[in-house]
């Protein structure tokens, strides 16, 4: 009986755990850039474009992580658009969107709308603006 529980536990441990070399990619697009983790440390990644051919690639840190487009003065930034995928052996990740930095602005905007705690035409700080100095109790 104990010898059956030891080869359907070791069974079930075979089968649910992932292939050899499978590894689960997580990416996120940003600005001109697409990052991802959980890949295998000091293995290259690929990021794939729309159309599924490389445009770029590198070695993944030894947390399992690369950003694309991260090192201006060596890398061409990544182009805005939709369907990058990031590859690494056999697995693949879900498809990003890369942003274009004009869009940021227009963003960054919106944000600093006035919301249900600020009137209308009230000033909101902005980069430029001097912000009052705490003062101790």
């Amino acid at each position: 009986m104990t010898v059956v529980i030891v080869l359907v536990a070791a069974l079930v441990e075979l089968v649910a755990s992932p292939s050899a070399g499978a590894v689960t990619l997580v990416a996120q697009g940003s600005v001109q850039q697409v990052f991802v983790t959980g890949a295998t440390p000091g293995e290259t990644v690929e990021l794939l474009d729309g159309s599924g051919v490389a445009v770029a690639s590198g070695v993944a840190d030894e947390q399992g992580a690369f950003i694309f487009g991260n090192h201006p003065l060596e890398e061409t930034p990544i182009a805005p658009g939709a369907g990058y995928r990031v590859r690494q052996g056999g697995s693949t990740s879900a498809p990003v969107t890369v942003l274009d930095p004009g869009g940021v602005h227009a963003a960054a905007v919106l944000l600093r709308r006035p919301g249900p705690r600020h009137r209308a035409g009230e000033h909101l700080p902005g980069p430029g603006d001097r912000l009052p100095v705490p003062r101790d109790p």
